[in-house]
């Protein structure tokens, strides 16, 4: 095992915040490429949505692993960290709300909204896009605040 501030540590740390960045930094940005295929659902609008979908995937990995990373920290951590501090339990009560936002919304809505862009006709508009881009954004939207409460409950730590 290792204590805080080892070199053991710190690289786990640091492969934690990598993940955080990497993960959470990029499906917030998935925000950005929503509100573009809201405002403006023209022709390039498929390869925006399948761009925002393609990169979520890829960072839900990232996201999968903060708490891989973050339970080594509590178990390296000497007793510093526990389980039972509040700020501890509860971001792991907002990284599987992140998940179920994640898969059951974002990904879910860009899959359906590609569905409903390959499925309409040349120059017809396609059903129910509007709204699967605002759920779309909606989702994003709600991810990014939750990437602001995770980073919150981790600069104060409440409970420590």
């Amino acid at each position: 095992m290792a204590v805080i501030d080892s070199t053991g540590f710190n690289i786990v740390l640091v492969l934690h915040l990598v993940t955080v960045v990497v993960g959470l930094g990029t499906v917030s940005l998935g925000a950005v490429f929503a509100a573009q295929a809201r405002r403006n659902p023209g022709p390039g609008v498929r390869l925006l949505v399948e761009t925002q979908v393609r990169m979520t995937k890829l960072a839900g990995w990232f996201v999968l692993a903060i708490p891989v990373f973050g339970f080594a920290l509590v178990g390296m951590s000497d007793k510093v960290f526990e389980f039972s501090q509040t700020w501890i339990w509860l971001s792991l009560v907002v990284w599987v709300v992140v998940m179920g936002v994640l898969h059951g919304m974002v990904l879910a809505s860009g899959r359906k909204l590609l569905a409903a862009l390959d499925g309409a006709g040349p120059g017809a508009p396609p059903a129910g896009v509007a709204a699967l881009a605002q759920r779309l954004a909606v989702g994003t939207g709600v991810l990014a605040l939750l990437t602001v409460v995770g980073i919150v409950l981790m600069v104060w730590q409440p409970g420590a």
